[in-house]
């Protein structure tokens, strides 16, 4: 069955999307994609949809930095010297 939303026709010039590796990449693409729906050039519902994957992304972001985070504690912990401070 054929979808039943209206995609717009995709145009010559691919659309730019910054690098999404860091929150503040991904605050720069959300920033965009805000302005866009804004403006009517990304329908509000893809607009809405494209910015829950960029919550995620964030979210991973932030779990993977406190993962990070608690390895550098456990092994600073663990380290002969830390222990006789």
């Amino acid at each position: 069955m054929a979808s039943q939303h209206n995609t717009k026709p995709a145009t010559d010039k691919a659309k730019y999307v910054g690098r999404l590796d860091t929150p503040q990449g991904v605050r720069l693409e959300l920033a965009r994609l805000y302005t866009e729906c804004r403006r009517g050039t990304v329908d509000s519902t893809h607009g809405y949809r494209l910015s829950l994957m960029l919550g995620q992304l964030t979210k991973v972001m932030e779990v993977a930095d406190l993962a990070d985070r608690l390895d550098a504690l456990e092994t600073a912990s663990k380290s002969p010297l830390r222990r006789l401070a």
